[in-house]
Parts: structure tokens; sequence; C-alpha cells
């Protein structure tokens, strides 16, 4: 940590009229601070999503965001301290771990937890629309258009029900607002669940967070979404909800499976590059991304061809120009 983030480190501990105990750096613009008295606190600079519109004197979308949750006891830090002319924002510190590190193992309950933290998420988004409405981001790039780039992935007899489904899954009916950061690593479980980084903000579909929230991808792919976790949503939700959380799942998957073959297809280009640093060898990483495609999910007829859609790993070496799973 810089000595200019040990000094502001210092200052923000006195503005609070306490002393500063240890200080650190947990990520870009951002600082962990511990007083002596034993509060912990995080210290945020204004976050990158807002940096091109935001200017001395004015609140920011991520400020706005917690000012407002807070209100209505949402699952989000509490705010401390925020300073407009300078950016940045004081929040309490969350404790315990998050999704991304308890995915391997996680605790008995998790996936509940999520979802129904992520409910009270949207409900409170909802109950304070009004005034977060003019922060929110417009809307991203189709879903359905997403959908369309994994088609090549699939064999024939599995491409229409993909599509349907997908037409289905996204209809405008299936959006509400909330977070639009949504990682596993931005959700903190320590009995209760606490979603960090409101940073982005907008309509989109509930079961997109979740599948979002419930995975990882990278070099150690992981699922909460098991046979088990989709009959506690099916019950919980009902069928189209379970149907739209399968596709995200398997959209999820797909846009990973898409990276890896890209990289494996051009192991030289800058894409393949990134891939190798992030997630390690594009070939290694193949069959376990196909197995996360092909788990069970729902019995449901559409579902199970779509699971075993793909065209097979041989076929797949020579359709998408792979040589071989290690390279």
């Amino acid at each position: 940590m810089s000595g200019e983030d040990q000094r502001f480190a210092e200052n923000v501990a006195a503005l609070l009229g306490g002393e500063l105990e240890t200080a650190r750096s947990i990520g870009e613009a951002v600082l962990y601070l511990k007083l002596k008295d034993g509060r912990e606190l995080v210290a945020k600079g204004v976050a990158r999503q807002s940096l091109a519109s935001w200017r001395p004197g004015r609140a920011w979308a991520e400020l706005v965001a917690l000012d407002a949750l807070n209100q209505v006891d949402a699952p989000v830090p509490k705010l401390v301290a925020a300073d407009l002319h300078h950016g940045w924002l004081v929040e309490e510190f969350v404790a315990g771990e998050t999704l991304a590190r308890l995915l391997a193992h996680p605790p008995r309950g998790a996936f509940g937890s999520l979802t129904r933290g992520l409910f009270r998420l949207e409900e409170a988004f909802a109950a304070q629309w009004d005034i977060l409405e003019r922060w929110a981001a417009p809307p991203g790039e189709s879903d359905r258009k997403l959908a369309e780039l994994v088609t090549p992935l699939l064999d024939d007899k599995a491409r229409q029900p993909w599509m349907e489904l997908a037409a289905e899954a996204t209809s405008a009916s299936a959006f509400r607002p909330g977070p639009l950061d949504v990682r596993s690593a931005n959700v903190v479980l320590a009995g209760d669940v606490t979603f960090l980084d409101m940073a982005s903000y907008g309509y989109d579909v509930t079961e997109k967070r979740v599948a979002a929230y419930a995975q990882v991808a990278g070099g150690a792919p992981a699922s909460l979404l098991d046979r088990e976790g989709y009959r506690f949503y099916q019950d919980l939700r009902g069928d189209e909800a379970a149907l739209r959380l399968a596709f995200y799942d398997l959209l999820f998957w797909g846009i990973g499976l898409l990276r890896l073959v890209a990289a494996a297809k051009a192991p030289k280009s800058r894409a393949a590059m990134a891939v190798r640093e992030q997630w390690g060898e594009p070939g290694r990483l193949l069959p376990r991304y196909l197995a996360m495609w092909e788990r069970e999910r729902l019995a449901e007829p559409r579902i199970e061809r779509l699971r075993q859609g793909l065209v097979s790993l041989k076929e797949a070496h020579a359709r998408w120009g792979i040589t071989s799973p290690g390279e």
C-alpha cells in the first residue's frame, strides 16, 4: 500500500472519530481499514462504471444505491460516510467468506440463503427504484444474441429447442431491477448473505442473476445448481422460473465453452493468452466445462435434449479445430 493510501486511511479514521490500527489494499481503489476501537471498514473510490460521468460535488451510482438500499434494510453493506467532493465512500466491512471460495465445498443451505437473499435485494431495488432509476445502466447485449453464439456448439437436433428456450427465458415480463455486476465473488456468506458491489444496476432476469451468483468459471469450475437445487427452486418459484434458470445456467457454461474453444483454435491469439492467464490451459479445461453443461438439471424433455446436445468431444476436436484435449 502506498504512503498516500496510508495517509488517506489515517485521515478517514480521524474523521470518523477513531484511530487507525491497520490498513491494506483489497482491490483497485479499495482499502480495508481496522480502527483501534474495533471497527472494520472498507473505503472505496468512485467505481470505474461512474468515473466518466462523475464530477466533484455530485453523487455516483454506488453511493446512491447504498444510501437508498440501506433505508429498506437490503442485504448490502451499511454506508458509513462519503465525500462527494473527493469521490470516496466508507462502508462497513462484511466478515465471512465469498461464495466463490465456498463453491468447492458449499455449506448446507447455501443455495437457499443465496436465493432468498437475492429476492430480498430485488424487492429492495423495486421499492427504491424511483430514486435509483436515473442512475441505472442501459440494457446490455441481448441474451438471445448470446444464445445464438452458442448454437455452433450444439448438434442439429438441439439447436431448435435451444432457441425456443432462449425466446421464452428472455421474455420482458421476467426482468426485474437489481444489480448487474453479479459474480459469486460478490456474495458473502456468514449466517446471513450480503451482496457486494452495487456500482452497476438495472433491469435483468432474476434467474440470470441466480445462475451468475451460484457458479464460478475459471480454472476450477463449480456450481450450486445441482438436481437438489433445481427442485428447491422449482418448489419456490414454479416451473417457468426453473426453466429460465436452466437456460441461464446452460448459457453461463456455453459462453465459457466458447472462450475455451476460441483459445484452443487459435492458441497464439490475444484471447487465448488471456484465457491461459486467467483460467489455465484451454484443452485441459474443455472436458470439465463439457461436464458442467451435461450435468443433470430438470426432468424436462427440452432440457434433457440440450444437456445431451453438445457435439461429442471427439467430434468437437474435428469440428472446432482442436487436436487434443491436453493442448
